[in-house]
């Protein structure tokens, strides 16, 4: 199993958490760290820096997909005077971080194409 603790380090890295928020989304994480490992070729992977760096931006996804969710907007933040919205890019910079992630790990990685290999 790929170490949850270091996916909670690196997460905090990624999404600018403190301790007590990374606990708090325990949950969320231990989730990205099944679907990865669930995701790799083989169960030697599993200690792969790649994996483990996949599998945090993977849970910081997800905590950033939640926290939206339940805050309703993306406003970051908001000026009376000359109405001025500004929208937070969160969720985008989150996503590119994961799909970065995915690149980097294509060849650790299960095949889960699909083809006909004879008819």
């Amino acid at each position: 199993m790929i170490d949850v603790e270091k996916v909670k380090r690196i997460t905090v890295l990624l999404g600018g958490y403190d301790d007590g928020e990374i606990e708090k989304y325990s949950p969320i994480i231990e989730n990205a760290v099944a679907v990865i490992g669930s995701l790799l070729a083989n169960a030697e992977f599993e200690a792969d820096t790649r994996a483990v760096y996949l599998a945090a931006a993977r849970a910081n996804y997800d905590v950033v997909l939640a926290v939206n969710s339940y805050d309703g907007d993306n406003v970051s933040s908001f000026t009376a005077g000359d109405v001025k919205i500004v929208e937070s890019d969160t969720v985008a910079y989150a996503e590119r971080l994961y799909k970065n992630a995915q690149n980097a790990c294509k060849d650790i990685l299960a095949d889960s194409g699909f083809c006909f290999k004879c008819v």
